[in-house]
């Protein structure tokens, strides 16, 4: 009895590491929605809230706000110039959408429907991996969009399942928006769905991008995720003095 007491006391049990994970996506989620309240943030916002949860999967050390407004800070030029475009072509998707669905009979109709669906679908994939991509590595406005299809297509199985999380979370958002008489969730979704979508996305593509991190690992010059010249700089500063 007293172990079954001490077990359920431990703040390291799985139960309070679950209370304390769901608590940070909570709270990740009102921090990105309020920092992305001028819109044209929205793409610092995400790079920043991947950061955070990357160092969080990987049980690494991490100062909540510190970490974000940070990745904020340092990424938000080639964040915005990625978040700027693709909400372009995010809104001109949805309008073709509504026009296509609506106003589309008959077998060209049918055909258009199709190209929009597949359109949507990578675009949301696309979308999708771009901001945990410059979260995650150092790279250029040029190399983006190259790299992202490249993983994407050189591993389709976890596409689909990032396409499939995406459904899953803010498809449940709008069919509990839509519906109207689940007013508690109607109020509670919105307030988590961002963060938990980045959350699972994070852990979906931390697989992903470990296939593209192994030859990094594998070098001699990098060790526990510092580069040789990172090493150096610490060790001149602590030790050369």
């Amino acid at each position: 009895m007293k172990e079954k007491l001490k077990d359920l006391l431990d703040l390291n049990n799985s139960f309070y590491t679950f209370c304390k994970k769901i608590g940070w996506v909570f709270l990740m989620n009102l921090l990105f929605i309020i920092t992305s309240i001028p819109v044209i943030t929205i793409g610092a916002s995400a790079t920043a809230m991947y950061t955070v949860f990357n160092k969080m999967i990987d049980e690494r050390e991490f100062s909540f706000f510190g970490d974000y407004f940070r990745a904020f800070r340092d990424n938000f030029l080639i964040s915005t110039a990625v978040w700027l475009p693709e909400l372009l072509i995010t809104a001109a998707l949805f309008l073709n959408t509504l026009y296509v669905f609506n106003s589309m009979s008959g077998a060209f109709g049918i055909i258009m429907r199709i190209g929009t669906v597949l359109l949507l679908i990578v675009n949301a994939l696309i979308a999708n991996i771009l901001f945990p991509l410059i979260a995650k590595f150092d790279i250029t406005l040029k190399e983006l969009i190259p790299t992202a299809l490249q993983m994407l297509t050189e591993h389709p199985g976890l596409a689909a399942e990032s396409i499939l999380f995406t459904g899953v979370i803010f498809g449940g958002c709008l069919g509990i928006i839509l519906s109207g008489w689940f007013l508690g969730l109607f109020i509670l979704f919105p307030l988590i769905s961002f963060g938990l979508h980045a959350f699972m996305q994070s852990y979906l593509y931390k697989k992903l991008f470990r296939y593209y991190m192994e030859e990094e690992e594998e070098d001699p010059d990098y060790v526990l995720g510092y580069s040789q010249e990172e090493l150096d700089t610490f060790s001149e500063k602590h030790f050369d003095e």
